[in-house]
């Protein structure tokens, strides 16, 4: 690290070795990325501001900072993270990379400077801020679990995904392809699933009698998710994997820019037909379906041995 850096600021955990079980429910999505990125290079030095309060990675427009007292003060013995530069350099490979899987690329590429800063809190919850841009200048705000950092299962190309595609009129769709990037272009245990397959989550929860007032309960008639239930932590948790798990079923058999399109429609539930040839509630039924061939794969207690090793 450089001296001289002023700022805000943070505090401290670990993350174990999962067992066989938990390391095989994991292997689908940690595969994935594996085949997207190289590992980051570890920079000898962190690239320091300007005005010398912040740590910065800077490719072409984007510009990713984190504040120097903020992550100096972090425990980062079990984040995955050596230091600064290469948690962002890996920040802004997960926005480039989603961006060029959602079509988005030359629609940033137009901006003069992408700013993105990091902020760590002391909370369960993660959550992004699109800040008002102007003159060619976009920037966020993502504020990040202490906790969850470092313990290295932050939800990090989730949130980030958030500074691409605001929440719209479906909280399953907004939680639901953030939750969808977190898989496809991290791969790295973090919530909602913990790494965990979100189908063998969502066919344990949707196919039991002891979970079925609670499964009733997150889905309304119209069968998206109620907002009411994201006050809820364990509701929220279940409510952010089956949005999680229905997301990857759209894309797998419907494609991205098909999603995309119900994604961005003011009138989201009508859109799934046109772009389908299905209602929504046909749709969820052949989702059923699906999850079908991951009941009995993975039980209540190994979740809870996969997580409780991520926090030990």
């Amino acid at each position: 690290m450089l001296d001289g850096c002023a700022g805000k600021d943070s505090a401290g955990i670990t993350t174990g070795r999962l067992p066989t079980s938990a390391e095989e429910s994991v292997t689908q999505t940690t595969s994935v990325a594996a085949n997207i990125f190289i590992e980051t290079a570890v920079a000898s030095m962190d690239q320091v501001s300007e005005d010398g309060l912040r740590y910065e990675y800077r490719s072409k427009n984007l510009v990713m900072s984190v504040y120097c007292d903020e992550w100096d003060k972090l425990d980062k013995s079990k984040s995955g993270y050596q230091n600064a530069t290469e948690f962002l350099q890996e920040a802004a490979e997960y926005f480039n990379e989603i961006a060029r899987l959602t079509g988005k690329s030359e629609e940033y590429s137009e901006y003069k400077n992408i700013n993105i800063s990091f902020l760590f809190v002391d909370s369960t919850v993660s959550t992004t801020n699109r800040l008002p841009s102007s003159d060619g200048m976009y920037m966020a705000d993502i504020c990040l679990s202490i906790e969850y950092f470092e313990h290295g299962v932050a939800p990090i190309a989730h949130e980030i995904t958030h500074t691409l595609f605001p929440l719209g009129i479906s909280k399953s769709l907004g939680e639901g392809l953030p939750s969808y990037m977190q898989d496809i272009v991290s791969g790295k245990p973090a919530q909602p699933n913990y790494g965990i397959d979100a189908d063998k989550l969502c066919a344990l929860w949707l196919f039991s009698e002891e979970d079925k007032e609670t499964v009733t309960e997150i889905f309304e008639s119209t069968g998206d998710i109620n907002n009411a239930i994201f006050k809820n932590i364990d509701k929220r948790t279940r409510a952010y994997n089956f949005a999680s798990s229905f997301t990857h079923y759209m894309i797998n058999n419907y494609g991205m820019e098909n999603y995309l399109n119900i994604y961005s429609s003011m009138d989201p539930y009508s859109v799934y037909q046109e772009v389908t040839g299905q209602t929504l509630e046909e749709l969820h039924e052949d989702w059923r379906n699906h999850l079908e061939q991951y009941k009995g794969k993975i039980t209540a207690d190994e979740i809870d041995e996969i997580v409780s090793n991520l926090f030990e």
